[in-house]
């Protein structure tokens, strides 16, 4: 039986959240997170998903691939990243490993992991974000992978720290000074044009009035463009803390969610205090809701099948703390 230990922190600052243990028995494998008594008395606190409330615990989570609980689970990556890990360190890994060997400045959200020793958990690569000027050599080291061509284990292993963030189509992080982007790659399987669409689909979205990130076409001239996305949980070098609807709706194992249960969500976890700021969230959302609906119908949703996270919350300013009408917790579609 193999135990895994890590303290959660958040943040730059490292701020003390709990404690997370992860044990697997042969097959099985079940996760145990326990708040901090320091967080839970802190007034700043927030619980850091709505299944795990500020209270003493213990919180269980067990299952195949819900053996850690969502908010873990969103830190890490999806079909693609999970795909790169087992290429560069065997297969049999983990749900604790798959969170841990991806690197830490790539993964979503605002929590940390340490070790015993208070270090941060970062991954195996020693310098696994590519910068943006490399991008043309990121993307056929992507390709030379989905081709099953030969690639070196330091390019794999930087690959594959670089790339743990959600979806099933190929991807790094890669960055520009301190901004962090996510370059979302042409596959060798496309039969259209899917990141010259994407970025359109996105900018079409912000012409519909819904807020999306800041969005660039590189490599624009040849045969394989990147989507460049830049990463809507980060501001500068602060992190935001963030939890898929998925994880914000409860969903385990192959539950389907709907946009009105995110609707539902919303209105009962943001504080609003005037009746009026109210009514016009809840119009701002089922409005939001429902371009959101026309514009998947229209470009269709281009990772959604395989993607189990395909929609997400954010957490702004006070850190899920909602203090006005204005929509400080953001719906945004990601893929």
């Amino acid at each position: 039986m193999a135990e895994f230990h890590s303290q959660v922190a958040i943040g730059e600052t490292l701020a003390p959240v709990g404690q997370l243990r992860f044990t697997q028995a042969g097959p099985r494998q079940f996760s145990t997170f326990t708040y901090h008594a320091a967080w839970i008395e802190d007034p700043r606190a927030f619980a850091i998903q709505p299944a795990h409330p500020l209270a003493s615990g213990p919180y269980h989570t067990s299952g195949q691939r819900d053996a850690l609980a969502g908010v873990f689970a969103d830190a890490a990556p999806d079909s693609w990243g999970r795909c790169l890990l087992e290429r560069a360190y065997g297969s049999g890994l983990s749900e604790f490993e798959y969170l841990t060997l991806s690197d830490d400045h790539c993964r979503q959200g605002a929590l940390r992991f340490l070790d015993s020793s208070g270090n941060i958990i970062r991954g195996n690569a020693p310098d696994s974000v590519p910068r943006i000027v490399d991008l043309a050599t990121i993307t056929a080291i992507a390709r030379a992978y989905e081709q099953g061509g030969d690639i070196s284990a330091e390019q794999l292993q930087a690959l594959a720290g670089a790339g743990g963030s959600g979806g099933a189509r190929p991807k790094a992080n890669v960055r520009d000074g301190d901004t962090l982007w996510l370059a979302k790659f042409t596959s060798v399987l496309d039969q259209q044009p899917i990141e010259r669409v994407e970025v359109a689909t996105l900018r079409l979205a912000k012409d519909c009035g819904i807020r999306t990130p800041e969005v660039q076409l590189a490599l624009a001239e040849t045969a394989f463009p990147v989507a460049l996305i830049k990463r809507f949980d980060r501001r500068g070098t602060a992190r935001i803390p963030y939890i898929s609807a998925r994880t914000a709706l409860g969903k385990t194992g192959t539950e389907l969610g709907s946009y009105t249960e995110i609707v539902d969500f919303m209105r009962a976890y943001l504080h609003i205090e005037q009746d009026a700021a109210r009514l016009e969230l809840s119009a701002f959302l089922e409005e939001g809701i429902a371009i959101d609906k026309i514009l998947n119908a229209v470009a269709g949703s281009l990772e959604h099948e395989t993607d189990r996270k395909p929609h997400s919350l954010v957490g702004i300013d006070q850190i899920h703390r909602i203090l006005s009408h204005r929509l400080l917790l953001t719906l945004l579609m990601v893929s």
